[in-house]
């Protein structure tokens, strides 16, 4: 909008290179790797166990906080999360998450050499809303059932009387 404003006011189309706050908002897709569960408080990502020789792996996830009055990205352990091997495949649950929130997540070999080590791949996701604690098919079901309640009350009431 202001960059519109700009021009029509006869600003120098000059291209500014606007700093991306987020870094990578779409991590590079590496073959294999997917969210095969998702849910509001919770999240599995997989993972081919061939692409890395590491028999142990760190969780992290991207925290931003404004420090001094700039906001500033960093990368946290993800203490929660729990790694298991399956078969052929790499599996990280991660637990506690916010409803209806982004996170950026990636996984880093652990080993000797941990410091200097690179992350094996990024994902990004959000996850879904928070889910009512009771679903519409069951207020279906509970509603149905009242309604059929009633209705033999009604009949074998005035039987009665």
């Amino acid at each position: 909008m202001f960059l519109a404003l700009g021009l029509q006011c006869g600003a120098a189309e000059e291209e500014t290179a606007t700093p991306n706050l987020y870094g990578e908002l779409n991590p590079p897709a590496v073959a294999g790797v997917s969210v095969v569960k998702l849910e509001a408080r919770s999240a599995e990502i997989e993972w081919p166990a061939n692409l890395s020789s590491a028999g142990t792996f760190r969780t992290e996830v991207r925290r931003f906080a404004i420090v001094d009055g700039e906001l500033q990205m960093s990368w946290v352990d993800f203490p929660t999360a729990v790694i298991s091997r399956r078969g052929e495949h790499y599996r990280a649950h991660l637990d506690g998450l916010t409803p209806q929130q982004p996170y950026w997540v990636r996984i880093l070999p652990e080993g000797a050499a941990a410091a200097a080590v690179e992350p094996l791949f990024a994902v990004r996701f959000q996850t879904p809303t928070r889910v009512p604690w009771i679903t519409a098919r069951q207020a279906t079901i509970w509603g149905l059932g009242g309604a059929l309640g009633v209705l033999v009350w009604l009949r074998w009431g005035r039987r009665g009387a």
